[in-house]
């Protein structure tokens, strides 16, 4: 496939966040839009950030946040929303230490994939959702069971036992729920 222009204004495909969406989700989804691998998007977006070898969820930058507002007709407040740091001075003081932050959840990578959990979800919300998603409150610690469905969350795949990766999902898979 050859690589897609991303000079313009707007990206071809605007895909919008959803509600309590997960900004590294959200990026995952539009990159399966346009029909590349996560990383792969990700690098043409943002040609010298290494977004997949740590956490993007809680260390993208505001220049990073503004550039994907732009590119995604989003409005800028929205887009922050879908970062864990949009927690700040409301689960933890604004500028406080790490220390405060002790609930998130920290999956660690190897490589560029994660060896352990560090995203929470519920299958059934999942499978219910008309275009399936991650959560952000699926990265608190303290967020064990699914307030839709009343069951335990999930960390791993119930079949191969590995933590979720959906930033390593092919380009041409068809849903972010795939391991």
């Amino acid at each position: 496939m050859a690589e897609p222009d991303f000079s313009g204004h707007l990206l071809p495909y605007h895909v919008k966040p959803q509600a309590d969406e997960l900004l590294s989700s959200w990026l995952t989804r539009l990159s399966l839009a346009h029909g590349l691998q996560p990383r792969t998007f990700c690098h043409i977006l943002w040609p010298t950030k290494s977004i997949w070898t740590g956490d993007i969820d809680r260390r993208a930058t505001p220049e990073m946040l503004s550039l994907l507002a732009q590119k995604t007709a989003t409005s800028p407040r929205q887009v922050w929303i879908t970062t864990l740091r949009a927690y700040e001075g409301t689960l933890w003081e604004a500028g406080g230490s790490s220390r405060s932050r002790h609930w998130l959840l920290m999956g660690t990578i190897k490589g560029q994939r994660r060896d352990r959990p560090g995203l929470q979800y519920c299958p059934q919300c999942l499978r219910a959702d008309v275009t399936p998603y991650f959560r952000r409150c699926w990265r608190l610690g303290f967020v064990t069971i699914c307030t839709d469905h009343h069951c335990s969350l999930l960390d791993r795949c119930p079949v191969c036992f590995d933590p979720v990766n959906f930033h390593l999902l092919p380009y041409d898979t068809d849903a972010i729920t795939r391991c």
